[in-house]
């Protein structure tokens, strides 16, 4: 069967930063849904500072057009993903916190290399 026009690939750098920031923002989503209840998630610093992580996470897998706007979004999202690398460190040594912290530290050298 023959498609009407070109097939896009997703392999352009762009398409593989999205994803990959995207799989940290899972990470660190899942590990609130894992240890709080909706209503506990924004009431802990703990919560908050994972969920801070995956919205600043979610804006720069955004990747907007305009380099300005793209690199201030990955310099405000580094640090918020190191922030909550260290809140899930300090938080325990079970498997959940530290997958959640390799993935915050993750988004936080991509962000870092697309600056």
């Amino acid at each position: 069967m023959r498609a009407d026009g070109p097939i896009e690939r997703l392999t352009s750098a762009d398409a593989a930063t999205e994803a990959a920031l995207k799989t940290c923002s899972l990470a660190c989503k899942g590990v609130v849904a894992y240890y709080l209840s909706d209503e506990d998630a924004g009431q802990t610093e703990f919560g908050r500072s994972l969920l801070r992580a995956a919205s600043a996470i979610d804006a720069a897998a955004a990747l907007d057009d305009d380099p300005d706007k793209r690199r201030a979004t990955f310099a405000i999202a580094a640090p918020i993903c190191h922030a909550a690398a260290a809140r899930c460190r300090r938080a325990g040594l079970d498997a959940p916190l530290l997958k959640a912290a390799a993935a915050c530290e993750r988004a936080a050298a991509i962000c870092e290399e697309c600056l």
